[in-house]
Parts: C-alpha cells; structure tokens; sequence
C-alpha cells in the first residue's frame, strides 16, 4: 500500500495524545515500581490505574498489581521486564502531568511468598537452568535511567511534562533537555 508522503510524514510526526496523569518509577534494591495513571484523549473523565511492582527471584521475575494478583515469567530478568513495560508507558503517551523518579534502598520490604510446591519447583529447575543474579542497587538504578533516557530521546516530539520530581542522589539535569515544559494547559 502506498502513501502520499505527506501523509506519512504527518503520521509519523504526529506526537501521541494519550495524557499521563501520574508517572511514578521507583527504584529499589531487588524491584521496580511504576505507578502509571492516565486517561484517554477521547474520555475526558476516564481515569485509569496502573500500578504494578517487578520483584528479583533467581529464576525470573516476579509481577504484583495493585489488586494483589502475581503474575510469575520464569527466565525473565525482572529488570528487562520492568524496563519494556516503561518504554512502552513512555512511548504510549504525548503529556504527563506528574513524572516522579526515586531510588530508595529498601521502599517497600516486602518480599514475594511462594507456596511450598513453586518453592520445590523453582529450586529443583535451578540446578537444570542457570540462575539469575541479583544485579547491585547501582546497576538497577543505571539500567533504569539508560531506558528513560533512550526513551526520552528517541521520540520525534519531546515528552510534555508539567512536574518533574527527582528524589535520587547524583544529578540527572540534562534530563530537562530531553522535556518540553511548555505543556499545552
């Protein structure tokens, strides 16, 4: 199928008009926790929730929603998967209201309990498969910020953001060059 070039250009110029109310990331030192509440352009008062924590185990990694449900991905990097779900929220909207990024040691001390059965069976496909390794505080937080950052300068049109809150420890300024300020309210 051929398209005018015009039109194409249009389309693929054409920044995302999904609007994030709150973008929360927060990193810790064996999970990731992204908040991501936005609405449709189409509904103005459809709100919707996303909240969900990516957790370390030894043979993948470990998804908890708000609701409580857990979801297990066995030999998946909990990081890689933590890092796809922000690219894809980064990627998918055009505005965010509130973008907050933390680094905290232990922010949740909450660890995932596993019945005794998936205990025996993630224990007995260690010795089958190689396991993953615990990646340190700083490769997590240095893994997270290389995502949001190719993110943020991959996109033709760059990222409205009206807040930007920074609780982590080294200076990150040249993150306000990759965002538009000047958002459209």
């Amino acid at each position: 199928m051929r398209v005018c070039r015009s039109l194409h250009d249009f389309i693929y110029r054409s920044p995302p008009i999904a609007i994030a109310v709150i973008l929360k990331v927060l990193v810790g030192n064996d999970s990731v926790f992204i908040r991501f509440q936005h609405s449709q352009p189409d509904s103005q008062y459809s709100v919707k929730f996303i909240i969900l924590s990516f957790h370390y185990h030894k043979n993948g990694c470990l998804i908890v929603s708000a609701d409580g449900s857990e979801k297990f991905l066995k030999d998946e990097d909990f990081l890689s998967v933590a890092c796809d779900y922000l690219r894809f929220y980064l990627r998918w909207v055009g505005t965010i209201i509130q973008f907050e990024i933390e680094h905290r040691d232990d922010w949740f001390r909450w660890k995932p309990r596993f019945s005794f059965g998936e205990t025996l069976k993630s224990s007995l496909s260690a010795f089958i498969k190689p396991c993953f390794q615990l990646p340190t505080f700083e490769e997590i937080r240095t893994t997270i910020w290389e995502t949001i950052e190719e993110c943020l300068q991959s996109r033709i049109c760059p990222l409205r953001v009206r807040e930007l809150i920074l609780a982590i420890e080294e200076p990150r300024i040249h993150i306000l060059n990759l965002l538009d300020p000047k958002a459209w309210w």
